[in-house]
C-alpha cells in the first residue's frame, strides 16, 4: 500500500493519480428515454474496463491507467464528430440509425525525487472509432496525444506543483452509402445550425480535422492543524483545422479556443466548501475559396485569397458552488451550478445570435452503515433565458424568407438545455475488505432527468465493480 504523502504528491505532478492504490474496474450504464439532446441515442449502452496502478522505487514514482471503453446506441441523428461541441462546423446526416463507439485511453507518468522537489513527466495516448450502421454511413476515427513535463515541492505544510504540455489531436470521418436506391442528402453545418445540403457523393465526403493544443496548470495546497487549503488553476489554448481529404484542398473551416478552469478547496474539521468555475472562448474562421483548374495536375482545385474572416463566436461560463458537512455515518451536501452561454454566427447581411442561462440548485445526502452506503440526491434546473435567438441585419437588406436553418434540430437542442427540469438520483455502494488492505466494491446507481414541461423523462441506470489491491 502506497502511503498517503506519496499519493498527494502524485496528485500534485500526475493529475490521473487518484487513487492511492492499485485497482481495476468494470462498468457499465444504460439510458433511455424521450427526453435527450438531439446528438444522443435513443437508448444508449456504455461500457468501461480499465486498470491503474502506482508503484515507487527509492526516489522513482511510477503511474499506469488503461481504459477500455465500447458504447452503442440505437436512433442516433446528427452525430457528424464524436464530440459535437468541439467546433461549430459540422458535416452529419438527418437520418436516424444505430451508433457503435469504440475507446482506448492510455496515460502513464513517472517522477524523480530530489529532497522536497519532485521532476516528472506525464504522456496520455487516446483513440477512438465511432460508426453509424444506418445509411448515410459515417466511420470516425480519433487520435489524441499529450506530454506534459511538471515540477512539485512539498514542505511540512505546503505543496505546490507546476506542469505544462502539449496535445495533439487527429480526427477523420468519412461517408458511405450501401442501398442507392433512393438519394441522400449530407449536411453542412457553420455553427447555429445555418447549413447547406447537397445530395450525398462518396468521392467527395471525407473530412479530417487537425487539432493543437498548449495548456498549463498551477497546484496549490496548505495544510494547518485541521483547515486544509487547495487551489488548481489550470489554462489551455487550442486551434483546430478542417479540410477535405485528398487533393482539392478545400478549406471548411477553423477555430481558436480558450478556456480557464480554477477549482478552490476549504475544508474545516466536518465542514468543506468546493468552488469550481470554467470560461471557455471559442472563435471560428472560414476562409474565402474558389474552385479553379490546377495545370500541374489537370483537375479542379480549391485555392484560398485572403486572410480568414471570423464568423462564430461562442463563451461559455460555468460556476459551481457546493458546501458539505461529514458527520460520523453520514453527510449532506448543498449546491448551486449556474452556466450562461452566448453564441453568434455571421453570414451576411445577418448576425444569428443565441443566448442560454440556467441555475440549477441540488441537494444530496449520504448514510454509511458498516459496509454499506446509499446516497439519494436532487436537483432542479431553472432557465434563465427569455429569447432563444436574434437577428440582426446590416445595411437595410431585408431579411430573406428562405429557411436557412435546420430549425428542428435547432429548437430541440435549446429546449433540452434551456426547460426547467428535475434530476433525481439514487446511489448504493456495498463493498467487502479482504486480506493484505484489499476491497471489494459494488456500486449501483438510477438517475432520473424530468421535463416538467413536455412531462418527458431519461433514466439511466449505472453498475460498477471495483477491485483495490
Amino acid at each position: 500500500m502506497i502511503n498517503s504523502l506519496f499519493a498527494i504528491l502524485l496528485a500534485g505532478i500526475l493529475p490521473f493519480a487518484d487513487t492511492v492504490s492499485n485497482r481495476v474496474w468494470m462498468g457499465s450504464s444504460v439510458q433511455t428515454g424521450e427526453f435527450r439532446n438531439v446528438f444522443d441515442a435513443a437508448t444508449q449502452v456504455e461500457n468501461r474496463l480499465g486498470a491503474q496502478g502506482t508503484a515507487s522505487n527509492g526516489r522513482l514514482l511510477m503511474n499506469g491507467r488503461f481504459e477500455y471503453g465500447y458504447d452503442y446506441g440505437t436512433g442516433s441523428r446528427y452525430r457528424g464528430w464524436t464530440d459535437p461541441y468541439s467546433t461549430p462546423f459540422m458535416v452529419c446526416d438527418t437520418i436516424p440509425g444505430n451508433i457503435s463507439k469504440e475507446t482506448y485511453d492510455m496515460a502513464a507518468g513517472t517522477g524523480v525525487r530530489f529532497g522536497r522537489w519532485t521532476v516528472g513527466v506525464d504522456l496520455g495516448y487516446s483513440t477512438a472509432t465511432m460508426s453509424k450502421h444506418k445509411d448515410l454511413r459515417n466511420k470516425n476515427v480519433r487520435m489524441d496525444f499529450s506530454f506534459a513535463p511538471g515540477v512539485s515541492y512539498r514542505g511540512e505544510r505546503f505543496l505546490a506543483s507546476v506542469s505544462a504540455g502539449h496535445g495533439r489531436g487527429t480526427e477523420q470521418v468519412e461517408y458511405m452509402q450501401v442501398d442507392e436506391s433512393t438519394e441522400k442528402y449530407l449536411f453542412q453545418v457553420y455553427g447555429l445550425w445555418l447549413c447547406t445540403g447537397s445530395g450525398f457523393s462518396s468521392s467527395e465526403d471525407r473530412r479530417i480535422m487537425e487539432e493543437n493544443r498548449l495548456f498549463a496548470n498551477i497546484d496549490i495546497r496548505y495544510k494547518y492543524g485541521k483547515a486544509l487549503f487547495s487551489n488548481s488553476l489550470s489554462a489551455s489554448y487550442r486551434r483546430s483545422c478542417q479540410t477535405e481529404t485528398g487533393y482539392n484542398n478545400l478549406h471548411h473551416g477553423d477555430t481558436h479556443t480558450l478556456e480557464y478552469n480554477d477549482a478552490l478547496r476549504l475544508s474545516v474539521g466536518p465542514h468543506a466548501v468546493a468552488v469550481d468555475a470554467c470560461l471557455q472562448q471559442m472563435v471560428g474562421s472560414r476562409k474565402v475559396q474558389r474552385q479553379e483548374l490546377d495545370p500541374a495536375s489537370g483537375v479542379r482545385r480549391w485555392f484560398s485569397y485572403g486572410a480568414p474572416s471570423d464568423v462564430y463566436w461562442r463563451q461559455v461560463l460555468k460556476l459551481d458552488a457546493a458546501y458539505t458537512y461529514t458527520a460520523p455515518g453520514w453527510n449532506l451536501e448543498a449546491g448551486v451550478f449556474w452556466l450562461d452561454a452566448d453564441h453568434a454566427f455571421k453570414e451576411y447581411p445577418v448576425v444569428y445570435g443565441q443566448t442560454l442561462s440556467f441555475v440549477e440548485p441540488r441537494l444530496a445526502l449520504g448514510w454509511t452503515i458498516s459496509c454499506f452506503r446509499i446516497a439519494p440526491s436532487i436537483a432542479w434546473k431553472h432557465s434563465l433565458s427569455e429569447n432563444h435567438l436574434s437577428t440582426n441585419v446590416f445595411g437595410g437588406v431585408s431579411l430573406e424568407a428562405a429557411e436557412r436553418q435546420l430549425t428542428s434540430p435547432l429548437k430541440a437542442e435549446y429546449a433540452y438545455w434551456s426547460v426547467d427540469a428535475i434530476r433525481t438520483g439514487m446511489c448504493i455502494e456495498v463493498w467487502r475488505a479482504l486480506r493484505n488492505s484489499r476491497q471489494l466494491t459494488l456500486g449501483l446507481g438510477i438517475n432520473c432527468h424530468y421535463n416538467t414541461d413536455s412531462r418527458s423523462s431519461r433514466t439511466a441506470i449505472n453498475i460498477l465493480i471495483g477491485y483495490c489491491f
